[in-house]
């Protein structure tokens, strides 16, 4: 998930549908980077797609030779729709779903020790409340959430993953 933040990828992978709470309605998802560094296989991997969908081999050693914080909050995305068809580079197929990628934010200043295990989580459910404020601060600054008054009314979901 951390390459759909500075724009890399417009499709991420699942084995399940982006779960909606009212459909075609986009909902923002924030992105933890994992503690895990990526193996030399990933980086060649996820290097060879970069350069599949476009990314000049300047923008790929620049990818890699900057800091890739772990265990914090690193930006988010808009997920505007599910597909189990697509042309994009980024795409696994088969029974994978594919979450489409709409806006994306890079947080300038990732909130770190933040929980890296894989999973879906509410943002109002993170058990850790001042990480939570800290959290939700920055994602609010990012422009991800309404007015504090309407901030109810939205949900945030906190995607943990290595890449």
């Amino acid at each position: 998930m951390a390459l759909v933040a500075p724009g890399g990828k417009d499709i991420e992978n699942r084995s399940y549908p982006f779960p909606f709470q009212c459909p075609g309605k986009p909902e923002w998802v924030g992105l933890v980077a994992s503690g895990n560094r990526p193996t030399q296989a990933e980086r060649d991997y996820v290097t060879t797609r970069m350069r599949d969908s476009g990314f000049c081999m300047r923008d790929i050693l620049r990818f890699w030779a900057r800091e890739h914080p772990s265990q914090a909050l690193v930006g988010a995305i808009e997920i505007v729709g599910n597909t189990t068809t697509s042309e994009s580079v980024w795409y696994n197929g088969g029974t994978d779903f594919g979450w489409v990628v709409g806006r994306r934010i890079q947080l300038d200043c990732p909130v770190t020790n933040v929980d890296g295990t894989q999973c879906l989580r509410y943002l109002r459910t993170y058990p850790d409340r001042r990480k939570r404020n800290e959290m939700t601060r920055a994602l609010y600054n990012a422009g991800c959430l309404p007015p504090t008054s309407r901030r109810r009314r939205h949900r945030i979901i906190i995607d943990s993953d290595s890449n």
